[in-house]
């Protein structure tokens, strides 16, 4: 399909612009980041935009601006389940690709959430690992320290 307005994309690459001028200077995200807006504004650029073309190079920036939109808006969670489990399908399709015998037992990391979320936080009420910019990092030098 192809669109002639592109303001949804200029939209969403504009916002994600902003949330990368958030990041340190120093963030592995940044240098990714700046991979994708570079990719896309040349299509962007186009008096028409092929719409599949956009998607592909804009997936991150898209993923950005509708979570910061609409995220709070998901009340359905079962479109997670349904992510989760076909990717995990997929990882089983792939094991047995070199005769890898199934787990007997399977542990997925969403059903342990709140006990994950609570041993991060202990890490960091430690001081072993600090937020930024919504991720968690470990510091292993303070584990060095110690």
């Amino acid at each position: 399909a192809v669109v002639s307005t592109q303001s949804t994309g200029r939209e969403s690459v504009e916002d994600f612009k902003k949330k990368m001028s958030t990041l340190n200077q120093e963030d592995p995200k940044l240098k990714m980041m700046q991979k994708v807006a570079d990719a896309v504004a040349p299509v962007l650029n186009r008096e028409d935009v092929d719409l599949g073309e956009l998607l592909d190079l804009s997936a991150m920036a898209m993923e950005t601006w509708l979570d910061a939109r609409y995220g709070a808006e998901v009340t359905d969670h079962s479109i997670f389940a349904a992510l989760t489990q076909h990717w995990e399908s997929e990882f089983h399709n792939d094991l047995k690709q070199p005769n890898v015998l199934p787990a007997d037992v399977l542990t997925r990391v969403t059903d342990y959430v709140p006990e994950i979320v609570n041993y991060v936080q202990q890490i960091i009420d430690n001081g072993f690992a600090y937020a930024s910019n919504g991720s968690v990092y470990f510091d292993s030098a303070a584990w060095r320290q110690e």
